[in-house]
C-alpha cells in the first residue's frame, strides 16, 4: 500500500536480525550515521555511545537528526577500539 501526506515520513525498510529490529526512514538514517561515524572516527579518543535507540535521536525544526543521550558513552582508546 502507498500513503503520501507531506506529514508522514515514509519507511525505507527493516532490519530483524536476532534481537535486532530496527526501521529504516529516509531523513534519519543517513544523518544519525553520519553524527555515529563523526563519534568513532572524528573524535579524539574515539567516543562509543553505548545506548543508541530511537529515542535517542531526535529531529530538530528541520528535520535534522541529532543525537543525544551521552549520558553511559564511553571514551575508548584507538588501541582499545582496534582490539573490538
Amino acid at each position: 500500500m502507498r500513503i503520501h501526506h507531506r506529514n508522514l515520513v515514509s519507511i525505507i525498510g527493516y532490519c530483524d536480525k536476532g534481537d535486532t529490529m530496527a526501521l529504516v526512514y529516509k531523513y534519519i538514517a543517513i544523518d544519525a550515521a553520519r553524527g555515529l561515524e563523526y563519534l568513532h572516527d572524528g573524535c579524539k579518543p574515539p567516543i562509543l555511545h553505548r545506548d543508541l535507540k530511537l529515542s535517542n535521536i531526535l529531529l530538530n525544526e528541520i528535520l535534522q537528526v541529532k543525537i543525544a543521550e551521552f549520558g553511559i558513552s564511553k571514551a575508548l582508546e584507538t588501541k582499545q577500539l582496534l582490539m573490538h
